[in-house]
């Protein structure tokens, strides 16, 4: 579903990936970790196309899509929940999930019916700000809001940054229902104990290269990874 090769990207006079490759298998989920400053959200705001490379392919579905708008790779079956969540918090709820729908021709409500069947606390409170939410309900509502976009490939940027530890345990359980549902998912999370429980494959980045690329079931026996990213939790 997705390819990476040769990915170059510098701004501010800084080259904040090196040269990246890697491959997310369709039907996946993939994580990426790394420590603060290594290029994550760079690699993910990247593929999403709001950063631009200076070299390198992107494919996705076997298209390079690499010199496409954002618009463009959202119709293509790209969606991302970026860090922090970025609502529009004096929108409503359902204001701010259809507003995932924006490449799309129609009145969405089939999918908002199958959104809130997941999330039935957001559909008892379709109408309320989201500045008024938690920060879980307004994660749900930015994964909500990607999913209306019915992407292929589902980036997830930290989603559990902030949550407490019960709701991150939540998140990554939808994270794997999202994937049973046969989307593609490629997930940057701090939890790397977690992300490496629900993913089939994981990457290391460090300072802009892709150091490590293993089954996430061998990396949580990798000791040196071990030490350096998941402690002794």
């Amino acid at each position: 579903m997705l390819e990476i090769d040769g990915l170059t990207v510098a701004y501010g006079g800084n080259t904040a990936l090196k040269d990246v490759s890697l491959s997310v298998e369709r039907g996946t989920i993939a994580c990426l970790l790394g420590s603060n400053g290594a290029g994550k959200s760079t690699l993910m705001n990247t593929i999403a196309g709001l950063q631009t490379p200076g070299r390198g392919r992107i494919m996705v579905d076997g298209t390079d899509v690499a010199q496409w708008t954002p618009r463009r790779r959202v119709r293509h079956g790209v969606a991302l929940v970026p860090e922090g969540r970025q609502l529009f918090g004096d929108l409503t709820i359902e204001e701010n999930i259809r507003l995932g729908g924006y490449t799309r021709r129609g009145r969405f409500d089939d999918e908002l019916r199958d959104i809130y069947r997941m999330f039935p606390r957001l559909a008892e409170r379709r109408r309320q700000l989201c500045k008024s939410l938690s920060g879980g309900e307004q994660q749900m509502v930015a994964i909500s809001r990607a999913l209306m976009a019915k992407p292929r490939l589902l980036l997830l940027d930290e989603p559990s940054l902030g949550l407490a530890p019960v709701l991150i345990r939540d998140v990554m359980q939808l994270v794997r229902d999202i994937n049973a549902q046969g989307i593609t998912v490629f997930l940057v999370e701090q939890n790397a104990h977690l992300a490496l429980r629900i993913s089939d494959h994981a990457f290391v980045l460090e300072k802009g290269r892709i150091v490590k690329s293993a089954a996430a079931r061998d990396l949580m026996q990798d000791k040196e990874l071990t030490a350096a990213y998941l402690g002794t939790a």
